[in-house]
């Protein structure tokens, strides 16, 4: 189920979404595990070429296993804001999750930050590039499981 909205006040736009989403999972080799139980919301906010978007995300012990209950708790949120000048945009968006599984003596959490700016070259022609960081903290010994970097640049034709 989704529940919307979105309008415009003196030249900004607003938009605000509720999402839920249910599902059943399987049991698998004797074991039962929790079903999908997710809610998503959501702003958006626009004006003069700027926008502010903010995402949220809860799944609690969804897929995990149901005799575990000191697990779950899984969240995830994104921050990201883009701002439209012309043929160039420029954008950034962080993004966090986490999770507890019960096997670990801390939550896992994963964090990205990346940075954008792309031009319209004109006649459906794109150029963009982009960089992102990311870090994956595992839960089991609360250590960087992953620090990286990427760096792209895409042409995109479009008809």
């Amino acid at each position: 189920a989704v529940i919307s909205y979105s309008g415009n006040f003196e030249g900004v736009d607003v938009g605000l979404t509720y999402g839920r989403l249910q599902g059943n999972t399987e049991i698998s080799a004797g074991s039962e595990y929790n079903d999908l139980d997710a809610q998503v919301y959501s702003v958006r906010v626009a004006a003069a070429g700027f926008t502010a978007i903010y995402k949220n995300h809860t799944y609690g012990d969804s897929g995990l296993i149901k005799s575990d209950t000191v697990d779950g708790d899984g969240e995830g949120s994104v921050y990201a804001v883009r701002y439209d000048m012309g043929n160039f945009s420029l954008g950034y968006v962080h993004t966090e999750t986490s999770i507890k599984i019960s096997t670990n003596a801390a939550e896992s959490s994963a964090e990205t930050d990346t940075f954008g700016l792309g031009y319209n070259l004109g006649g459906g022609v794109m150029i963009e590039f982009a960089h992102g960081s990311i870090e994956e903290t595992g839960g089991a010994d609360s250590l960087k499981d992953t620090e990286a970097d990427i760096t792209l640049a895409k042409l995109s034709f479009g008809f």
